[in-house]
């Protein structure tokens, strides 16, 4: 079932969606998360960094509504409100992010994170429609020379960001584009089920509920 989008984009990252990336990320690239400094530059309440087990030290945030502020540094505490567009991620390697759907929004945060992989050789990871791809807004940008994802990962359950437990009927896969595998013909993969904990989940139940109130 496709529900109407929210006003202000919030839905934070489904925990069995950030738990399926981290298992992928342990097998290909588990030094970087381990040791390196993530962004996420539109990080609502910072649970995609916390999701994917990134130690705090090693977390960067950006985040456009100071209504997420408290929530948000009580687990990345140096992150910064402010547009995620704009601010610098100087200070990080590795992006991993969950931005609105919304097509355009989509397009500049990938492009974002793409001029900053040139300069870190770092890894990029959205969670995006499988539609995106196909939009018009993201053509302009393929046509301006934007690359291909080196891998889109299929997570084995429908990701639900709602905090309803029910998966979107829309196809959402984790884009990663891999400094090692740049250039290289896209592989597209299957994650397994994720289990993360009672607590986890229900932390995530609160905030997205929360989020849902007018």
């Amino acid at each position: 079932m496709v529900r109407e989008r929210r006003k202000d984009g919030y839905y934070p990252t489904d925990p069995k969606a950030s738990a399926a990336l981290a298992w992928w990320l342990r097998q290909r690239a588990g030094e970087a998360l381990r040791t390196g400094v993530w962004v996420d530059p539109a990080a609502g309440d910072g649970l995609l960094l916390s999701g994917l087990g990134v130690p705090v030290a090693q977390r960067r945030a950006i985040e456009l509504h100071d209504k997420h502020a408290l929530e948000l540094k009580r687990r990345v505490p140096s992150a910064k409100i402010g547009n995620g567009l704009t601010l610098s991620w100087a200070d990080a390697r590795h992006v991993a992010m969950n931005p609105d759907f919304n097509n355009e929004t989509m397009t500049a945060f990938v492009a974002r994170a793409l001029k900053h992989q040139e300069a870190t050789r770092g890894l990029v990871c959205c969670l995006a429609l499988a539609t995106w791809w196909h939009s018009d807004a993201m053509r302009l940008k393929k046509a301006a020379g934007v690359s291909k994802p080196t891998h889109i990962l299929v997570p084995a359950e429908r990701v639900s960001c709602d905090g309803t437990g029910r998966g979107d009927m829309r196809a959402i896969d984790w884009l990663v584009w891999h400094p090692a595998y740049l250039g290289q013909p896209t592989v597209v993969e299957w994650l397994p089920p994720a289990t993360p904990s009672a607590d986890v989940l229900a932390d995530h139940k609160r905030l997205a509920l929360a989020g849902a109130a007018p």
